[in-house]
């Protein structure tokens, strides 16, 4: 029903009382007399009548974007002259383009401006001498009050502020608060002109704020926009200031039709701007409202909400507790006598259909109308779906499963009538890619979609490569930082690098010893010490002095040991290390000393092209490569608006561009087809037939405002608040209700409503909450009986499994999930006994196995023959068990690793001289810097020495030989390798730790490889160190007939062992059958059983006595899953293969003087 504005209760509402302050009858009549342009002129002229303020309002943005359509197509004066329409933000600019476009056919020359710039024009065109550019927009005022703030603050006034940036204070507190105090100042000038008038005639003169303000004006033209408002109204308002009468000449500058579009969070001035507009040219506002009754005597604050609710006059309590930013815009629209519209026109879908619980809430949304009691039902449909999940992963899984499902139930459905919104989208970006991005097209399950409001970094890898450059100048150079940057696709172009040859580089680098900085000056500077060992420069020296002396065997050149295995081509990808290691070493000199944003942007395009080439069909990479290049132009722009000279330091140019590249994308295309992701942005207001609300949690939305110089936060908190003032929780809170309102369908949220830890419960946000509380006790029946209640608490809220494969996502009666990969897990029934399945229960088909097999292959299987199973037969990729930190230099000498490998290393080198000895050491990067190195080697030469001592009774002062070649076994199978260290009396295997089942069985192997190769029988000595204590064993010469038997039964056990898990693993069987207890015996098969289950029950414990077990093993826990072997009866077969795989071990005698 058409109501005339002026019968609207709360139409004749108190006006807004202070008029700013006057400006001298000069100033105004110079303004009126003012110059203007030709073309200026030409819509002066045009325009002598008083024109048309037409409004028209929807609940229904569709509706008004097809009035928008028609007036477009309508004749104009000027069909050359762009058609000029007002929109508050690029979400809605977008839309509006794509659906004007499809209704009409094509959009062109249409002018999409924001009204805070168009009222920047309104002020040129009054005075041409203004800049193009507004110095008070908050992107160029933020660098005003940047440069203001980093000069002499003087005065009683500014004191506060002098303890706040003085001393050795965090040096991005200047940066913060200029961006800080731009915004407020930019709030003020919108919505508090009478206090920056005031101050600007000296009010105030205590106050900081006010200070800082009165100094900044003379940088930004001497005038405020705020004066400047208030002179141009004084101009062109006829009714301003307050009391004043008759008609005022048309502003210049006016076209001759404006366009608003959802444009209801204007402040004030910018309203009453328009307002005068309008009585010029011909002005259309398109306002979307939830309700088509009056809204302007919302109540605004929450006692006023609950009074009101609990009047029961028959109002929504949806509309009166979330529709109260909306009040201040009605109360701003129809307070003033000369600014309320001439003509109205309400284009409200007054035909939604109450079949559903959607259909019944949006009915009563419109008609401000409380729910009512004849009209409820006894279940909740489909068509407002609330879930509670563990976690974000989970919600969008959940949202997969029921668009997918409301696909199916309505065909006519498409994706691109879907939106799905949510507060925070960065957080949800990659469980949306995993999710919605992990299906095949010709997949049923594949639904195509876009994602928007992501900053540059979530674009592509180009970006985050950005990001690691602003890193760079305090980067510690560590080696797996700067081996990331060589794995990003642009660099890998750029220096002919595939992934194996990054792989190479790393391992050359990591090898040769490079851990972290440039050089001993940089670790000196870190107050590490001066050392040059473990830095980039010690390990670039070694890697080119190994390309130059080829495999030269430990003789130092220079002082540096050359890495064996550099040449050829590898070593010409080096050049990428050293172009990423040069571009850091010129950022970290840039960074010292602060420079003007145009020398930035020069020195951070030069380093990115340096290491970056683009791939101009990677559309993503284009997308992200123009933000970040985008962003330095637009901080040199800004700057040059507002201060050529003013030179930043390092930390604030790093904070500018991260928030920067971490913003959303202006020009990303949202709605253009498929289900859009996108933000919760007030006023996104753009109906679809399903809006899905993710990431609804209580402290995520509504959101909180965080400025506490925010003037309408202050005035708010101290009951100053003034009409028109913004509240961004209001705002939240509206566009919540907006939302419900234009979802046709059906209407989704989702949350974490459960702790992944405790299973327990979450609270939504409030909005959601009280949604729910009014769907339960205005829209639904009382449950009749406890089988009623349990369904409604079941599915109001839906509490979602924590799994995707929870059984009860795949009921018979009626399944929830349409992921069918999870439904033999979703089958399997967990035992009375909680056993899990057994991973194989059958053997898998051999391998095919080639004719020759390597020696070094044989013994890596029987390493570990579980992990062998999964990755040869099965082709799983396992991880392997946690490396030392790569970018760490070794610091402790006992540490067990270190010292393990020093002792090798002297055992292998015991003919050098010890200085020579420990200068080797040192160049290839064994020892720790400094005095460390000494105890380091001191301990190894120690246990060297113990080792050293039976070794020598053994070599009986001969040299090591070695042998290589071909064994051939049964099955056309040819076993080929080398064994090296053979002496006289056989092998020796001197091992600086205890005696493994690792060490024991590749000691036998070698053993039997060498008697076949050799063609004779050869035995072995195992040498090794319990603790302090050396201890020594035998195994017996094996025959060459003998040798080749077992070789061969080994590789037909491995080849078993590749077709079903094999019933050995090393450690833990060594462990139980005790063939190294030389005095007592090994073990029967009673006692192996009863060891082997001890060892079994450790699985899982990582504080069992006597440390992990083999069954602790990643590989171990998944190959044997299933099969109780600490609970087992017989181990019968365990015991077989271990005694028939391990070797023999016989009692040396110790000779007198020895260590036993």
């Amino acid at each position: 029903m058409k109501v005339a504005s002026h019968d609207y209760p709360g139409a004749t509402a108190r006006r807004p009382s202070g008029s700013c302050a006057a400006a001298s009858k000069a100033s105004v009549t110079a303004l009126a007399s003012h110059p203007v342009s030709g073309r200026q002129a030409y819509w002066q002229d045009r325009i002598a009548g008083p024109r048309m303020f037409r409004l028209v309002t929807s609940n229904d943005a569709a509706r008004l974007a097809d009035a928008l359509g028609e007036s477009l197509c309508g004749r104009r004066d000027d069909p050359l002259a762009p058609a000029r329409v007002l929109v508050p933000q690029a979400g809605i600019r977008r839309w509006l383009q794509v659906y004007l476009a499809e209704r009409l056919g094509v959009i062109a020359n249409v002018e999409f401006t924001p009204p805070a710039q168009f009222t920047w024009e309104l002020l040129r065109a009054a005075r041409p001498d203004l800049p193009q550019r507004s110095p008070f927009e908050v992107e160029v005022l933020r660098w005003h009050l940047h440069a203001l703030l980093g000069e002499r603050l003087d005065g009683t006034a500014l004191a506060p502020l002098r303890g706040y940036l003085g001393g050795d204070r965090d040096p991005l507190r200047r940066y913060a608060l200029s961006l800080e105090l731009a915004r407020a100042y930019e709030r003020m000038q919108g919505y508090r002109r009478d206090r920056l008038l005031a101050w600007e005639r000296g009010a105030d003169a205590g106050d900081w704020q006010a200070e800082v303000w009165r100094r900044l004006l003379p940088r930004v033209g001497g005038m405020s926009r705020a004066a400047r408002v208030d002179e141009w109204l004084r101009a062109f308002d006829p009714e301003y200031p307050s009391g004043s009468a008759g008609e005022k000449s048309a502003p210049p500058g006016l076209p001759d039709r404006l366009a608003c579009f959802a444009c209801a969070n204007v402040s004030p001035d910018v309203l009453r701007m328009l307002a005068v507009a309008g009585r010029h040219c011909e002005l259309d506002f398109y306002l979307p409202l939830p309700s088509m009754e009056y809204l302007g005597d919302l109540p605004r604050t929450r006692a006023a909400v609950r009074a009101r609710l609990g009047e029961r006059n028959g109002e929504n309590p949806l509309v009166l507790s979330l529709g109260g930013a909306l009040s201040e815009f009605v109360g701003l629209l129809f307070g003033y006598e000369h600014v309320q519209p001439d003509v109205e026109h309400d284009d409200y879908d007054t035909g939604i259909p109450r079949t559903t619980l959607l259909g019944r809430v949006r009915d009563d949304i419109l008609h401000h109308a409380a729910p009512r009691d004849d009209d409820r039902a006894e279940r909740p449909d489909a068509s407002l779906q609330f879930h509670a999940c563990h976690t974000p992963l989970r919600e969008v899984q959940t949202l997969h499963d029921a668009l997918l499902a409301m696909f199916a139930a309505d065909p006519s459905l498409k994706p691109r009538e879907v939106a799905v919104m949510m507060p925070d989208v960065a957080a949800y970006r990659p469980a949306i890619e995993a999710v919605f991005g992990g299906f095949d097209r010709n997949d049923p399950r594949w639904l195509p979609f876009n994602l928007g409001d992501l900053g540059a970094a979530a674009l592509h890898p180009a970006a985050e490569l950005f990001g690691k450059l602003l890193d760079a100048p305090a980067s510690r150079w560590p080696v797996d930082e700067l081996c990331d940057v060589l794995a990003v696709p642009g660099v890998m172009r750029r220096f002919d690098l595939d992934a194996d040859a990054v792989a190479r580089l790393r391992a050359w680098l990591v090898e040769a010893g490079a851990r972290w900085g440039e050089d001993e000056h940089a670790r000196e500077r870190a107050g590490a010490g001066s050392y040059r060992e473990f830095s980039w420069a010690f390990a670039l020296d070694r890697i080119v002095a190994g390309f130059a002396s080829g495999d030269a065997d430990d003789a130092l050149i220079g002082g540096t040991a050359p890495l064996a295995g550099v040449e050829g081509q590898a070593f010409a990808h080096l050049d990428a290390a050293l172009a990423v290691t040069e571009v850091w070493r010129r950022l970290r000199r840039e960074a010292r000393h602060a420079q003007s944003s145009v020398a930035w942007q020069a020195t951070l395009n030069e380093c990115l092209d340096v290491l970056y080439q683009p791939d101009a069909a990677d559309l993503a990479e284009t997308r992200a490569l123009e933000r970040v290049r985008g962003a330095l132009a637009g901080l040199a722009a800004d700057c040059a608006a507002a201060d050529p000279a003013l030179a930043l330091p390092w930390p604030d140019l790093v904070a500018y561009l991260r928030d920067a590249v971490a913003s959303p994308d202006p020009a990303q295309r949202l709605f253009g087809g498929g289900i859009t992701f996108c933000g919760m942005v007030p006023l996104r207001v753009v109906p679809f037939r399903v809006i899905c609300l993710l990431g609804m949690d209580e402290a995520a939305f509504p959101r909180r405002e965080t400025n506490g110089l925010d003037p309408l936060l202050r005035d708010r908190r101290a009951g100053n608040a003034e009409r028109g003032d913004r509240d961004v929780r209001a705002d939240d809170r509206l566009l919540f209700l907006q939302l419900l309102a234009a979802a046709r369908d059906a209407f989704y949220v989702s949350w974490i409503g459960r702790d992944t830890r405790t299973n327990k419960d979450l609270p939504p946000a409030a909005v959601v909450a009280g949604l729910l509380d009014v769907v339960h006790n205005g829209y639904l029946l009382p449950p009749a009986d406890a089988d009623a209640a349990k369904y409604r608490a079941a599915v109001l809220p839906r509490r979602e499994p924590l799994h995707p494969f929870s059984a009860s996502l795949f009921g018979d009666a009626a399944p929830r999930s349409y992921a069918a990969q999870w439904l033999p897990a979703a089958a399997t029934r967990v035992r009375d006994d909680a056993a899990a399945p057994v991973f194989i229960d059958r053997p898998l088909a051999p391998p095919a196995n080639g004719p020759e097999l390597a020696l070094d292959v044989l013994e890596r299987f029987f390493d570990d023959p579980a992990r062998g199973f999964l990755e040869h037969a099965l082709r799983l990729r396992l991880p392997r068990e946690a490396e030392g930190d790569a970018d760490l230099e070794p610091l402790q000498p006992d540490e067990p690793l270190l010292r393990y490998q020093l002792t090798h290393a002297v055992l292998d080198d015991d003919t050098a001289e010890l200085a020579a000895q420990q200068a080797l050491f040192t160049a290839q990067g064994r020892l720790p810097p400094g005095a460390l190195a000494d105890a380091a080697l001191d301990l190894a030469r120690e246990r060297a020495a113990w080792l050293q001592g039976r070794s020598d009774d053994f070599k009986q002062s001969q040299p090591a030989h070695a042998c290589e070649g071909t064994v051939e076994l049964p099955g056309c199978t040819r076993l080929t390798g080398a064994v090296e260290g053979i002496y006289p009396g056989g092998l020796l295997r001197a091992n600086p730790s205890k005696l493994s089942g690792k060490h024991a069985l590749r000691a036998f192997i070698d053993m039997l490889f060498a008697a076949a190769v050799r063609d004779a029988a050869i035995g072995c000595r195992l040498v090794w160190l319990d603790n302090k204590d050396v201890k020594q064993a035998h195994i017996d010469p094996i025959e060459p007939g003998a040798a080749r038997a077992q070789l061969a039964f080994l590789v037909e056990r491995m080849h078993s062992g590749l077709a079903s898990p094999l019933p050995f693993l090393p450690g833990a069987c060594w462990a139980s059958l005790k063939r190294w207890r030389l005095r007592d015996g090994e073990a029967n098969a009673e006692e192996f059983a009863r060891e082997l289950r001890k060892e079994a029950a450790k699985a899982g414990d990582d504080e069992a006595f006597g440390g992990k077990s083999d069954f602790n093993d990643v590989a171990a826990r998944i190959a044997w899953r299933g099969i109780d072997i600490a609970g087992a009866a017989k181990l019968d077969e365990w015991y077989a293969l271990a005694a028939r795989i391990f070797p023999k071990l016989v009692k040396v005698p110790a000779k007198r003087g020895k260590r036993a």
